[in-house]
């Protein structure tokens, strides 16, 4: 089974697959919660100008109900944490913040571009495990101990969302911004979860 659907989600352009049992969360919540203060989580500064885009920045403090949970507080029956990840072209890595090209644009773009095709990706693999019988919800901050960044195309879940779940899942190793680190991609990828249960 696995093997179908990792060969699914490469062939929607996903380029890290990795599965770890539910029960793995466990002691990674317990850690979290010990050495995280939840109140904390849910606060941030927004840009509440109608202007959003190009407009003045104007600040507000918003807070949002936000806890970690183990993923059988989303679904009780959970069985498996499925994360698949999708990493920027390296063309705009080498190129971004250079002096003569200024492609900042570019990698913002391709942050939320990436976000959108591991959604699709996401989909895709949940109507499969429904046709195997079996059932799954999307997230991109399962644990909530991500954020999210502003972008001209709204807010997007930040480097942080999902990287826990993804080392979890054999994918790679956190570095000290908190983000996912691969030997493939270092820190240019993003991650999605899919809980799938019976």
């Amino acid at each position: 089974m696995r093997h179908k659907l990792e060969n699914m989600a490469t062939e929607k352009l996903v380029s890290l697959f990795g599965v770890a049992p539910a029960d793995r969360f466990v002691s990674i919540v317990e850690d979290l919660k010990s050495n995280i203060n939840e109140k904390e989580l849910g606060e941030a500064v927004r840009d509440i100008s109608s202007l959003r885009a190009h407009g003045p920045w104007k600040s507000e403090i918003k807070h949002e109900d936000i806890k970690i949970r183990l993923p059988k507080e989303y679904v009780k029956n959970a069985k498996s944490v499925i994360v698949l990840g999708m990493h920027f072209p390296d063309e705009v890595i080498n190129n971004s913040g250079l002096d003569k090209s200024k492609q900042i644009g570019c990698y913002t773009y391709h942050q939320y571009q990436t976000v959108a095709e591991l959604g699709f990706a996401a989909y895709e693999l949940t109507l499969m495990l429904q046709m195997m019988g079996y059932k799954a919800m999307i997230c991109s901050n399962m644990l909530g101990v991500g954020s999210k960044i502003d972008s001209p195309r709204g807010h997007l879940p930040d480097m942080r969302c999902s990287s826990i779940e993804a080392v979890a899942a054999g994918l790679g190793e956190i570095g000290k911004s908190g983000a996912l680190l691969t030997r493939e991609h270092g820190s240019h990828q993003r991650c999605i979860v899919c809980r799938a249960y019976r």
